[in-house]
């Protein structure tokens, strides 16, 4: 299954706002499995997806723009006023700062 953490104390932090894959676990909570395996995070703190992401995490995609600019999605993050995911890429080992919204990347 698929959703936004909304937990801020996971991770320092780094997972709010995240969008994550995750299975149900036990007590109310689930379990991470990308980004990060492995943490339990409590149901509640989780805002689930109608449907998952475009593209996964570790997918390889290039900006339509510069298709000969192929990266792996390092990154997924949720846009509360578009209502969609945005994913950051890594090219050639640099984090590229830029989001791109799923229209705007190709698969690879």
């Amino acid at each position: 299954m698929w959703g936004i953490c909304q937990d801020v104390a996971v991770c320092d932090g780094r997972l709010c706002d995240r969008v994550i894959e995750y299975r149900e676990g036990e007590n109310g909570h689930a379990v991470v499995i990308e980004p990060v395996s492995g943490i339990e995070i409590a149901m509640q703190n989780i805002l689930p997806l109608a449907s998952p992401p475009r593209f996964r995490y570790g997918d390889t995609a290039a900006p339509r723009s510069h298709p000969e600019k192929q990266g792996i999605i390092r990154d997924i993050v949720w846009h509360y006023q578009k209502g969609a995911c945005l994913y950051y890429l890594q090219i050639d080992s640099r984090n590229i700062s830029k989001r791109y919204p799923e229209e705007e990347l190709s698969e690879v």
